[in-house]
């Protein structure tokens, strides 16, 4: 072996490691299929009709969300508050039933806040969840990879709706 290489030999070296790679089928059929994604410019902004449709699906989603939480929790509410009131369900009244209550008084409490901010965060959470998938689905950068994801998820569904 030679101690001493000159850099025309290591450029001639790597030229020739660049072009065999070059050449070859696997690595150029997958460069050219990531070449084709790449758009023209570095950054393309979604068109205007993407957002207004994302926007009102958003809210479609998010009004619908809310519709359906107000209609399971007022009744749910109501129903206990009665049964409380009647005594279908035992509560001061009752000496079993008042030393069970008694040591957790302060949990009625988290169920005001629970309600208060399920019912904010709720729809809002449905709202951001649904207009991300449509901005995804329709924006020309993302396209094919949520297609690709829509089309693994039916076939993952298909699946498991046969088993």
């Amino acid at each position: 072996l030679n101690a001493t290489v000159s850099n025309t030999t290591v450029s001639n070296v790597t030229d020739t490691g660049a072009r065999f790679l070059s050449e070859s089928g696997v690595f150029n059929r997958q460069l050219h299929g990531l070449l084709n994604h790449v758009p023209e410019e570095p950054f393309v902004i979604p068109e205007e009709w993407h957002m207004y449709l994302a926007v009102a699906i958003g809210f479609v989603g998010a009004f619908a969300a809310a519709i359906g939480m107000a209609t399971i929790m007022l009744p749910s509410s109501v129903s206990t508050i009665q049964q409380f009131r009647c005594g279908a369900i035992p509560s001061l009244h009752d000496k079993e039933g008042f030393q069970k209550y008694r040591g957790a008084l302060d949990d009625t409490t988290l169920m005001f806040g629970c309600t208060l901010w399920g019912s904010l965060i709720g729809p809002a959470l449905t709202y951001v969840v649904l207009a991300s998938i449509v901005i995804l689905t329709l924006w020309s950068l993302t396209t094919q990879m949520v297609q690709g994801f829509i089309a693994n998820l039916v076939a993952i569904c298909i699946t498991l709706g046969i088993k």
